[in-house]
């Protein structure tokens, strides 16, 4: 069978001015990608993909799904997209939907020390989007400000042992870092500022939101993001738990998806983020 992303496909991508390309590629190493994927080649073959892409002059963008299997790759994948040449990595906080078993989930001081290895990713010229990991915002917003400061960004957002792991074996495989970083600390999350049209028309606050709210065949999109109850909520921000008074919680407000997950609640505190409402403030840190 021939592959439908093929040379001729690539060909037409780059004559027809596609703006960009996603491609999948969950680990540096092509075992671990190729078990996700569960067909044998698949890495090899998205590489290849990517540079052809890449040589047609199309812009690309690489998606990782952080998760137990992939946390130990992710050094190795920078270098590998520095190796690339490719400018946008998305990553994927896990949101236990689908195959996603919560063995796979990683602890909350885990997700904040990849949260801040991230945010050292951006250094060497690589723009980072997280997608579900809203409190990448926060690390980034606090650590930039105490940069910019001159001020010590360990005295509020401290990596721990797994941060220090990371960046250790990042700093090795791509020497040091060559740009001041470029974090994106845009609000949005489920349901504000996004919505998510399944195959068959469904509409979704996002994709990993299984909460159905509609069908653009027989209701007006517009309409459904501005006034259905679900959407009016979601980007009120009335949340519960800690992510409810959190100072952070316009721009950051927790993944409402992750929320719906484990507790069953979409309004319920995003159970990866480890943060205390308050804190910063407590430590005589103001940056909102």
């Amino acid at each position: 069978m021939t592959p439908l992303l093929n040379d001729t496909a690539v060909r037409k991508i780059s004559e027809h001015g596609v703006s960009a390309v996603s491609i999948s590629i969950n680990s540096p190493y092509p075992e671990v990608h190729d078990s996700i994927r569960g067909v044998p080649g698949t890495w090899a073959r998205s590489v290849e993909i990517l540079r052809k892409l890449i040589d047609s002059g199309v812009r690309v963008q690489v998606n990782t799904v952080i998760m137990r299997p992939t946390l130990k790759g992710l050094p190795d994948m920078v270098a590998l997209l520095d190796r690339l040449g490719v400018p946008v990595w998305e990553v994927f906080y896990l949101v236990r939907v689908g195959r996603a078993q919560a063995s796979l989930d990683l602890e909350p001081h885990e997700w904040e020390d990849v949260s801040i290895f991230l945010y050292e990713a951006f250094k060497y010229g690589i723009k980072v989007r997280a997608v579900e990991g809203p409190m990448f915002r926060r690390v980034s917003i606090v650590r930039g400000a105490l940069e910019l400061r001159g001020a010590d960004p360990d005295s509020a957002v401290r990596g721990g042992p797994l941060y220090r792991d990371l960046i250790e074996r990042l700093r090795k495989a791509v020497g040091p870092s060559r740009s001041e970083p470029k974090a994106q600390t845009t609000g949005t999350r489920d349901g504000k500022g996004i919505v998510f049209i399944a195959y068959n028309g469904d509409i979704y606050p996002s994709g990993f939101l299984p909460i159905r709210v509609g069908n653009v065949r027989s209701n007006s999109l517009v309409d459904i993001y501005r006034n259905s109850e679900i959407f009016r909520r979601l980007r009120s921000a009335l949340f519960s738990g800690r992510c409810g008074v959190c100072e952070f919680k316009d721009i950051c407000g927790g993944s409402r998806a992750r929320a719906y997950s484990v507790y069953g609640d979409p309004f319920a505190e995003d159970p990866a983020c480890p943060y205390r409402p308050g804190l910063y403030r407590e430590m005589g840190i103001e940056v909102l």
